[in-house]
């Protein structure tokens, strides 16, 4: 059953089982604990790694177009990418459904979550490229468009107890640039459910499960943060050395 209007303060490990205390007061005890709970995991902060989220130096900007909007550029089902001084710029086609994923990331030294932004902020970051996406984004309801800080985590070396898993972000949250954000949790999501059915007892399966999918996510996590060099960085931001460079050290 699902159960809404659950926000979870503490999780206890207590080796065979686990404790959960919700804000509501309420509590649980489960033999299996499935972290599944985002990049700001509370699961994963208080039982595996409390470092936090890691700012990637960039923003994205995202908003979903009709297929009718996007100037010709999408014939088909590939893929299209512009990169220029810091910015790429997605077009990914959702034919399915007759739209566009547009992307803008851009490189800045912003670190605020949800940062405001304004036309003529998309406008200046996209100015010197092919009109084409220049005017699809100077046709964007900015209503429409999802404006946030781009932040990964550090690998985190043990993702599960006996008692506890985490999958999915709360995992190994990554970079967006290898379009890897939600396929990971559902594989992870299949290797747990087998890894259920192979092992001898639910305590043992966190390990394969782990054993099975950290390898292929860790690899991820670093392909995903092979962005700009440091020069390149330094080059729009004289004189700083930038949270971009920082995190991919």
């Amino acid at each position: 059953m699902v159960h809404l209007g659950h926000k979870l303060e503490t999780v206890q490990d207590e080796g065979d089982h686990s404790l959960l205390t919700f804000a509501d007061g309420k509590t649980v005890e489960a033999d299996l604990v499935v972290g599944a709970d985002g990049i700001k995991s509370v699961v994963r902060h208080q039982l595996f790694s409390e470092k936090g989220p890691v700012f990637s130096g960039e923003h994205a900007y995202r908003a979903v177009i009709p297929m009718d909007r996007v100037r010709g550029l999408i014939t088909d089902d590939d893929f299209r990418m512009y990169i220029g001084r810091g910015t790429k710029v997605y077009l990914m086609p959702l034919r399915y459904r007759g739209q566009v994923s547009f992307d803008i990331t851009a490189l800045c030294p912003d670190s605020t979550w949800a940062p405001q932004v304004t036309k003529d902020d998309l406008l200046a970051t996209v100015e010197g490229f092919d009109e084409r996406p220049v005017s699809i984004t100077r046709d964007l309801d900015m209503d429409t468009v999802n404006a946030r800080a781009v932040y990964d985590i550090d690998p985190v070396g043990t993702w599960h107890s006996d008692s506890v898993v985490l999958v999915g972000d709360a995992a190994h949250s990554m970079l967006h640039h290898q379009g890897q954000g939600a396929n990971p949790a559902i594989e992870d999501a299949g290797a747990l459910a087998d890894a259920l059915r192979q092992a001898d007892s639910p305590k043992a399966a966190p390990a394969l499960y782990q054993a099975t999918r950290k390898p292929v996510t860790d690899e991820l996590q670093r392909i995903s943060r092979q962005g700009w060099t440091e020069k390149e960085i330094d080059d729009i931001f004289p004189g700083q050395k930038s949270a971009a460079a920082a995190g991919q050290e």
